[in-house]
């Protein structure tokens, strides 16, 4: 009797997410890895500070020309008790924080909104 030993494939690599041309599949490749670890182990490029967020951007590098249409865009926040990284994906064309803010919570001005709230 033959025993059969399944081929372990290598683990996901920020570059081989990153070389990816299919759209989906990077998503789903992104989803495998972990979407808040590969924003931060993709050290991605920082668009905007402000209020305790960033808006970063992985992708859209001239060394990879093909990522600049794809680039993968999102908004990053760390708790300041904890440490914990959170990450929001917003859209590649998002160019502010609040920009970014005012998608993810469907409103407009989000942060004048909670400035005049507190």
């Amino acid at each position: 009797m033959r025993t059969v030993v399944p081929k372990l494939r290598k683990p996901l690599t920020i570059t081989d997410i990153l070389a990816e041309t299919n759209a989906s599949v990077r998503v789903a490749k992104m989803t495998l890895y972990g979407v808040d670890r590969f924003f931060v182990d993709a050290k991605p490029r920082i668009l905007d500070e402000r209020a305790g967020y960033q808006l970063v951007r992985i992708g859209g590098h001239d060394d990879n020309p093909w990522m600049s249409t794809n680039a993968q865009t999102a908004l990053k926040m760390v708790c300041p008790s904890t440490g914990a990284v959170y990450i929001n994906t917003v859209p590649p064309n998002t160019d502010s924080v609040s920009a970014g803010l005012d998608y993810m919570f469907g409103v407009e001005n989000y942060l004048e909104r909670i400035g005049t709230q507190t």
